[in-house]
């Protein structure tokens, strides 16, 4: 009977194992999305300490193909990680021009948080797509706390203009491990 119960989740009657239990699933699902945040450019060039400090504050999102995530003109209130999937970034005063494609690793909505002018663009989902978001008081707490960053935006700035940085298998699992 307890072999039946347990694997219906019955194990979590003691509150002494159902707290051991979240943390542990809390643990994984930090260390996978740590994992997967590493691949991105500008974070992956904080420092891992930082990094880890934003985890529990990144909200993922789902959105279907066709959705408008933002609009050009209005105000940022937060930036996108493409975890999956594509964006299209269209200039809509330019009569619906194509800017972009952006793709998983990609940032988009920075630009708005910085210089506190509305977004530029507007993103649509090219395709099903999921994203992990970092809101503006977050992003504000991180420019505060990591002077790198603004060199890291730059940086980002590049890559945009075609100079892309490569990672390594060896040298993702060196930085995780540092900060895990």
């Amino acid at each position: 009977l307890y072999q039946v119960v347990n694997e219906q989740g019955g194990f979590l009657r003691k509150s002494a194992t159902t707290i051991s239990y979240l943390k542990r699933t809390k643990s994984r699902r930090l260390r996978r999305l740590f994992e997967q945040i590493s691949a991105v450019p500008l974070l992956r060039r904080l420092p891992p300490q930082i990094v880890r400090e934003l985890l529990p504050s990144i909200v993922t999102r789902a959105y279907p193909k066709g959705t408008v995530v933002i609009r050009q003109g209005d105000p940022g209130d937060s930036v996108f990680i493409i975890e999956e999937g594509h964006f299209d970034i269209i200039d809509e005063r330019a009569g619906g021009t194509r800017l972009a494609t952006l793709g998983p690793g990609e940032i988009f909505g920075e630009m708005a948080l910085l210089n506190g002018e509305p977004r530029a663009a507007t993103a649509v989902a090219a395709d099903d797509v999921r994203v992990w978001l970092i809101f503006k008081h977050e992003f504000e707490r991180l420019l505060a706390t990591s002077p790198e960053l603004a060199a890291d935006l730059r940086a980002l700035a590049d890559e945009r203009a075609g100079k892309r940085v490569v990672t390594t298998p060896e040298s993702t699992k060196t930085w995780v491990d540092a900060a895990m």
